[in-house]
């Protein structure tokens, strides 16, 4: 096989209520390669995920509507290969950080994250 040199290409589904989020992080993964589908709410993310394939699922830990693990849970059975990645802002006790990763989350990034942790996040295995 022949390194070309040529970043990989991957699918994102990005699910974040706040508009500056989805601009700021649509835009970086977009410059990485990265095709986009973005979602505002859980149900929109249950949706996109059910009828489109990703290798990286990048949620909100609050959103508006389905509760956290139900989330995760949910775009676990879509995207069984996906990788989860969990973000928030706001503080995530342990047991609820268990019950995700049970759920089927795989990383989880505390806002606001830079990008080299952002990219660690994204583009492991890609």
């Amino acid at each position: 096989m022949v390194d070309t040199g040529a970043a990989p290409r991957y699918e994102v589904l990005l699910v974040d209520d706040q508009e500056q989020v989805r601009s700021l992080v649509g835009a970086w993964l977009r410059g990485q390669g990265a095709t986009v589908l973005i979602a505002t709410t859980g149900e929109q993310a249950i949706e996109l995920a059910s009828a489109c394939r990703v290798n990286v699922v990048l949620t909100d830990y609050e959103l508006p509507g389905i509760g956290k693990v139900d989330l995760v849970a949910a775009l676990r059975e879509a995207q069984p290969q996906a990788r989860i990645i969990v973000m928030s802002g706001g503080e995530v006790s342990g047991i609820d950080l268990e019950r995700l990763r049970q759920a089927g989350m795989e990383r989880f990034l505390a806002k606001p994250f830079g990008l080299q942790h952002l990219r660690e996040a994204v583009l492991q295995g890609a």
